[in-house]
């Protein structure tokens, strides 16, 4: 007497046939992915530099010394008197070299920063001040 099983499932050939339509899925939206992940990180680290100029904005109101920020290629100097120079680099993003004077009454001049390359269009970006214009 035969016994036969009566499992079912997937043959081999079913399962190949799975995985090649996976892959060809994941190879066509994975380039889409990537390219969102680094639109995110750029607008991560612009937002990463106006936290930087408006901290900054508070030190120099609340110690009294100007500070010094020098944009160049994709990193920040910051120089603060008495104090050792400091260096922020960032992955995505490329400076116009530029010097910014943060005063001691909070004030950044210039107030914009500029990118080598832009960023939905735009490669000028406004940075935020202290305190904000009082209007009656």
């Amino acid at each position: 007497m035969m016994f036969r099983s009566s499992a079912q499932g997937f043959s081999l050939v079913e399962l190949m046939v799975v995985l090649a339509i996976m892959g060809v899925a994941m190879t066509l939206t994975g380039g889409l992915v990537a390219s969102v992940v680094e639109k995110q990180q750029r607008i991560v680290e612009i937002e990463k530099i106006s936290q930087v100029f408006k901290a900054h904005s508070y030190q120099a109101y609340y110690s009294g010394y100007p500070i010094t920020v020098k944009a160049l290629d994709n990193n920040l100097f910051i120089k603060v008197e008495n104090k050792p120079d400091k260096i922020l680099s960032f992955e995505q993003l490329s400076f116009v070299e530029k010097d910014y004077k943060v005063s001691t009454r909070g004030n950044i001049s210039p107030k914009v920063f500029y990118l080598v390359e832009s960023i939905n269009g735009k490669s000028d970006f406004q940075l935020p001040t202290m305190f904000r214009v009082y209007e009656k």
